[in-house]
This record gives C-alpha cells, sequence and structure tokens, in this order.
C-alpha cells in the first residue's frame, strides 16, 4: 500500500523555513483514496479546500473585465468533454515562459495577464490554470514534483485525474492511448514503459520543442518526488493575500495556514520514493530561531527602509525591475 507524506506548506518559502516544514508538519496517511479519489471525495473526507460559489462567482466577474477573457471564457466553458475544455482553456492564456522567470507578483488577475503576455513560470501558470479551472467548472488541482509544477483535471466520463502541463501545454498517453495522471505517467517511467506526449498548444508555442519536456518528464529520477496540494482554492488565497499584503510573505502564509486558508502539500512515499531525509531536531530550532528573529525584525527595517526613501527620494537597490 503507498503511503503519503503531508507536508504542511505554511514553511514553504525559503531553504530555512523547508527545515522546520519536514521537522514539524509532516504526518504519513493512506495513499490510493487521494490519487485517485473524485473532487467531492477528497473535499468530504481529507479536508480538500475548494473556492465557495459565492467566491467563484465574483471571480467570473473580475474575468469579464480581462479583454482577452472576455468572450473566451464562455466559449471554453461551453465545450462538453471536459478532456477538450482543458486544452482549450490552456490555448486561451498560455503563451509560453517567453522570458523564462517567475513573474513575482502575489496578485492572481495580474498573474492571469501576464502569463497572457509570456512572463512567469511553471508555477505561475498552473495557478492561473486552477483559477480559470473554476470558472468553466473544470475541477482541477496542482502536483508537483520535484523540478516542475503542473496541474491534473477530473474527467468525469472516464472517472480518473488526468494529467495535464499549461506551461508546455502537455499531456500524456500510456501504452493503451489512455490519458495518465501524473502519477500514472510516473509509475510508467519507473517501469520502462511508454509514455507519449501530446502536444496542444497554439502555433508558435515556445515550448513545442520536445527537449524541455524530456528533461522535466522523460526519466524517472527527475519524477522521484511527487507532491499534491489539497486544495484549489487559489482565489479565496487571493482574497486573503491581499487583505495580509502589508506583511512580510513568511508572516502572511503562515497566517494563511493557521487560519485554513490555504491548503498543505502530501507527498508520496513508495516504492520508489521513501521521503526526503528530516535534520536533526537541534538544527530544526536553531532554524526555527533564524525564522523567528526575521519575523520580528521586519517591521524595524522596514520603517528604516522608508525612512531612507523619504529622505532620498529613492532606496538605491530597491528599484524594481520593469520590462
Amino acid at each position: 500500500m503507498l503511503a503519503l507524506t503531508v507536508a504542511d506548506a505554511r514553511w514553504n518559502h525559503g531553504a530555512v523555513s523547508g527545515v522546520l516544514r519536514d521537522q514539524f508538519f509532516v504526518r504519513t496517511v493512506a495513499a490510493e483514496s487521494l490519487l485517485s479519489a473524485p473532487l467531492e471525495t477528497l473535499e468530504e473526507d481529507h479536508g480538500f479546500l475548494v473556492d465557495p460559489p459565492s467566491v467563484v462567482e465574483d471571480w467570473r466577474s473580475r474575468l469579464r473585465e480581462i479583454p482577452f477573457l472576455k468572450d473566451g471564457l464562455a466559449g471554453v466553458e461551453s465545450i462538453p468533454d471536459e478532456t477538450e475544455r482543458a486544452k482549450m482553456l490552456v490555448r486561451l492564456f498560455s503563451a509560453g515562459p517567453l522570458l523564462n522567470r517567475c513573474s513575482g507578483s502575489d496578485d492572481l488577475v495580474q498573474n492571469v495577464e501576464l502569463v497572457h503576455r509570456g512572463v512567469g513560470c511553471c508555477s505561475d501558470l498552473t495557478m492561473v490554470f486552477l483559477a480559470l479551472a473554476s470558472a468553466v467548472t473544470l475541477q482541477a488541482r496542482e502536483v508537483q514534483t520535484a523540478l516542475h509544477v503542473a496541474a491534473e483535471f477530473y474527467d468525469h466520463a472516464r472517472r480518473a485525474w488526468v494529467f495535464v502541463d499549461p506551461e508546455f501545454a502537455i499531456m500524456a498517453r500510456g501504452a493503451s492511448g489512455t490519458h495518465l495522471s501524473l502519477g500514472q505517467l510516473r509509475d510508467a517511467r519507473f517501469r520502462g514503459e511508454r509514455v507519449r506526449f501530446d502536444f496542444f498548444g497554439l502555433t508558435g508555442h515556445p515550448q513545442a520543442d520536445t527537449g524541455a519536456v524530456r528533461f522535466y518528464y522523460g526519466y524517472a529520477d527527475r519524477l522521484t518526488q511527487l507532491i499534491l496540494v489539497m486544495g484549489n482554492n487559489v482565489v479565496s488565497v487571493d482574497r486573503s493575500t491581499r487583505r495580509l499584503r502589508w506583511l512580510p510573505k513568511p508572516a502572511y502564509e503562515a497566517i494563511q495556514f493557521l487560519l485554513g486558508v490555504r491548503p498543505v502539500y502530501v507527498e508520496i512515499t513508495d516504492a520508489w520514493h521513501a521521503g526526503r531525509r528530516r535534520v536533526g531536531r537541534q538544527v530544526a530550532v536553531a532554524a526555527a530561531a533564524v525564522e523567528g528573529f526575521g519575523l520580528l525584525t521586519w517591521p524595524l527595517l522596514y520603517l528604516v527602509l522608508a525612512t531612507m526613501k523619504w529622505g532620498r527620494g529613492t532606496v538605491r537597490g530597491c528599484k524594481p525591475i520593469t520590462d
């Protein structure tokens, strides 16, 4: 039987924080139901977080204000086949990461606009896919490997989760020709079975080159770690972040987890992966001290920077990068 390591992602923002997460916020649960169960079961039995209907409806109204989505989303939602709906949704916004870097934005609407212009990395495009999926009645969730972030959507006709990579605009098929989940793709690689990738992006998509796909998905050792994120409530998280943005990121993420707004991570441990090695408690306590010191001293640092900006007009070295 498979097992899962559940890592609370409240500290998922750096090397020091990763030490705390691995030491203090890890537990093991049965895996089978989490990997294959429909979203309703995940929500009822495993605490999978989703956006409430009222939040989704408000989000739809906000999306209508974005020119390239104003008419496109309605057309996507009208597609009955969920696999084709997922493909059309990716085509709607995925221009590919032309600048090959993350957007750096914590604003959901801004990220939607940025990825459409080719700014953003795998995590940005996956977040946008989850956000837009809720607006077109597509059930989706985030999946991760050690090197990459992608998504899965639930195909009700097949009663199965289907892997989709919004950055590369690809899905995967097994030897039988059936679409795979990321877990099934991973199993196939470790067993030496054939996997075929279907590229469905628009003409000129910069990720049509199969070299990058092979790098992330072509070798079993790069798929050893598999993580499920237990929630697709990115709109609710965005609402919370906009209210807490005056705090540093570690602080508002901690608050979001304490309030149950941000979902936990679930790391699979099985025959292919024994789990990440955890450090000793002394190291974790030292890391906690460093983390706590940073959170306690940030108001003083903010005041110093604000004073320098007021006195000099700007802070040398702190001007944001613009394209």
